[in-house]
């Protein structure tokens, strides 16, 4: 089976690539995140994975589509991260079938920050709109291993899912301990 990959970033990719490869699943990485800010964060983002997918032997497309405006104009403050989740899903779940893959997965699920239920439910939706499976799995038990590796390979882990307004929520939570901003 040939899985497209929805990739947020190089550390979470390094987390879920061994179960990839221990499924014996055919797959390629993609790396859209227009949730990402600044410019100068997705880019660092985006260099990682390039430097995870060189360790580890894996293909991405990268869609250097930084499409900020739409991922704007797509949520209200309620629905932000749903929505924001959706988009990216969404490109891949379309990207997969134009390139004739058999089903597409993201490493967003392997983030205790990120909503599972969330995640779901946009595969179950995308699936049938786009007649297209999907592999959907709480990667959670392999946060651990991506830390190590992350570590080991000297690999920028960041500290916020990439939205302006997570990062303003993470310097918030700073501040309040006392830490430096």
């Amino acid at each position: 089976m040939k899985v497209l990959l929805h990739t947020c970033c190089g550390p979470c990719a390094s987390g879920v690539i061994s179960w990839f490869r221990a499924q014996g699943l055919d797959f390629v990485g993609y790396y859209y995140n227009p949730n990402i800010h600044p410019f100068s964060e997705y880019e660092k983002r985006r260099l990682n994975l390039e430097e995870v997918a060189r360790i580890l032997y894996f293909e991405v497309i990268y869609s250097l589509d930084w499409d900020v405006e739409r991922w704007i104009n797509s949520f209200s403050s309620e629905r932000r991260c749903s929505n924001c989740i959706f988009i990216r899903l969404e490109r891949t779940a379309q990207l997969a079938k134009d390139l004739g893959f058999d089903a597409f997965s993201t490493t967003l699920s392997i983030s205790p920050y990120q909503p599972l239920d969330v995640i779901k439910n946009c595969f179950e939706e995308l699936s049938n709109k786009y007649r297209i499976d999907h592999i959907f799995k709480n990667f959670r038990p392999l946060y651990q291993d991506s830390i190590k590796f992350s570590k080991a390979n000297g690999i920028y882990r960041q500290h916020y899912c990439g939205c302006i307004i997570s990062e303003y929520n993470m310097l918030i939570k700073k501040r309040a301990r006392g830490d430096k901003i």
